[in-house]
């Protein structure tokens, strides 16, 4: 008679142990889909940010480019119209010399004198053409960092564990088994008096 009872609430307990087992996994492959999901999303803002900021750099790379070479062509330009003036200046000065019946040293040092303009005029050109190439290069830089550096810094999204899901499905085992090992104990210390 005792042994009846003993049977029918071991099987109560384990299937109400099976009952919550399965609750906790149903819970916990919810918790997992929902993670899943948050994490779909995630990946996505994380792609779509990177990528805008890709595009953005690939933007600024080629105005620079096209700023670059303006910047060169420019400054080749003016060197080359520096170098007609001198050069004009120079013929003018020697027919000038020639004329007047002046002294070849003195046509020479006015030559000179014209030559020394040149060079300081060229190379006012071409710092100032240097100094914007450092700026480029440094506009570039900048846009590198923002496009390339900042993506990193968003938190990489993080993959979820089934494991976790797992290892509450495992606990819950574990406790049906010692609630059931429990109560057999009990019924079989019962049925020994």
């Amino acid at each position: 008679m005792c042994m009846g009872g003993g049977i029918g609430a071991a099987l109560g307990v384990g299937l109400q142990t099976l009952s919550g087992t399965v609750a906790s996994f149903a819970s916990d492959s919810a918790a997992y889909e929902q993670q899943q999901r948050a994490n779909d999303i995630q990946e996505a803002q994380y792609l779509s940010t990177a990528r805008s900021k890709d595009l953005q750099a690939q933007s600024i790379y080629r105005q620079v480019e096209e700023e670059a070479s303006q910047v060169n062509h420019d400054a080749a330009a003016k060197k080359g119209e520096i170098a007609r003036e001198a050069e004009s200046r120079r013929a003018s000065q020697r027919a000038a010399g020639s004329y007047a019946g002046l002294s070849s040293s003195t046509v020479n040092r006015l030559l000179s004198e014209i030559s020394i303009d040149e060079a300081g005029n060229k190379s006012t050109i071409e710092n100032n053409r240097q100094n914007k190439m450092v700026q480029l290069t440094e506009k570039k830089a900048a846009a590198h960092t923002n496009a390339y550096m900042q993506p990193l810094q968003l938190q990489e999204p993080e993959q979820p564990s089934f494991l976790s899901a797992l290892g509450g499905v495992a606990g819950a085992g574990l406790s049906a088994f010692t609630a059931y090992k429990t109560h057999n104990n009990a019924i079989n210390m019962y049925n020994s008096k």
